[in-house]
């Protein structure tokens, strides 16, 4: 159960880390509606990474620590909708919340693809 905790709460504060990056740099870059749809897709990188890297350190318990990875994003990223909707454009803060999930789950099938081929060539 550590394991999960772990590497749920790393993958989380990483991703975080890398969001709060991203965004300053892209605001430099963008604005307005380039900015949302920059940040969309940076976004969509850091959940894969995020996704990744708790499966790397949760090893053997890697789907439930996905799962509480995923739980913990949806959890966050709805009150966030919640707090920023008469702030932001509503389809900003719903694409964020729609595109967490997959993309968490593709880095995880990613680390599984990668002990999968790591398994056969021993």
């Amino acid at each position: 159960m550590g394991r999960i905790i772990v590497a749920v709460l790393v993958a989380y504060a990483v991703n975080g880390l890398l969001i709060a990056g991203t965004e300053q740099l892209l605001l430099l870059a963008f604005s307005g509606g380039r900015y949302l749809l920059a940040d969309v897709a940076t976004q969509c990188l850091i959940q894969l990474a995020a996704g990744y890297l708790c499966s790397r350190i949760a090893q053997s318990k890697r789907q439930p620590a996905i799962i509480g990875l995923v739980a913990l994003g949806l959890l966050v990223g709805a009150v966030s909708v919640a707090a920023s909707w008469r702030a932001e454009p509503h389809w900003y803060g719903l694409a964020l919340l729609m595109v967490y999930a997959p993309c968490v789950w593709i880095g995880y099938r990613l680390d599984s693809y990668r002990l999968r081929r790591s398994a056969a060539a021993t």
